[in-house]
């Protein structure tokens, strides 16, 4: 009979990289999930986990794990969570986008209309908030990503829309000191200086722009 215990996402690590490869939930002991994931890559079970496994057994390694939040009942939005935040800069071997308690099976469509129901208006406890803090502060995206971020070209039309989204924002007292608090903490080094002189020629030439259109 298996005994249930509080449960979590957690994260399996690759102890030659250190790299994150892998998000699950359990709540059955993170110990009993991880003893099940090398039983499953042993018999041969064929997946991106197992295959990834079998390697680490073939030279004699295990990996590493890390707990990244304790969940309740409603834990399958967590695990996408996770998984989709770990998809940008790390190589995950999972299959699918998570909370469905199987590799490889989607969640139909009704499900998720559930579970989107269920989470919404959900409060999230402060300590809670405050692990979640703690994992990704100071993580920092790959180079691969970041040359992903800069280098997107959006469309006219989603460039439009998220003007007209931005449109009349405003933000609170606390987040404009959050802001003005976290920009006077960094050094002024030379990669921002080059930042802000782009942003000012950018912004002139706007001007300049619509200053002809008028004369």
């Amino acid at each position: 009979m298996e005994i249930r215990v509080p449960g979590i996402i957690y994260v399996l690590i690759d102890p030659r990289t250190n790299r994150k490869r892998y998000v699950g939930y359990t709540g059955v002991g993170l110990v009993n999930r991880i003893k099940r994931h090398l039983q499953e890559a042993r018999r041969g079970v064929r997946t991106h986990k197992c295959n990834w496994l079998r390697e680490l057994i073939a030279e004699g390694l295990a990996p590493l794990s890390q707990v990244i939040e304790e969940v309740s009942d409603s834990w399958q939005g967590r695990e996408r969570f996770w998984i989709a935040h770990y998809r940008e800069s790390e190589s995950l071997v999972n299959e699918s986008d998570g909370g469905d308690g199987s590799p490889g099976h989607a969640v139909s469509e009704s499900a998720r209309a559930t579970l989107s129901a269920k989470l919404r208006g959900r409060v999230v406890p402060e300590d809670q908030k405050r692990r979640m803090s703690e994992v990704l502060r100071g993580k920092k995206k790959s180079p691969e990503h970041v040359a992903k971020l800069t280098g997107v070209e959006r469309s006219e039309a989603t460039r439009r829309r998220m003007s007209e989204a931005r449109k009349g924002w405003k933000y609170s007292d606390h987040t404009r000191q959050k802001i003005s608090e976290t920009l006077r903490s960094k050094p002024f080094d030379e990669r921002r200086a080059q930042q802000l002189a782009a942003a000012r020629q950018a912004l002139k030439e706007k001007r300049d722009a619509k200053r002809n259109q008028t004369t």
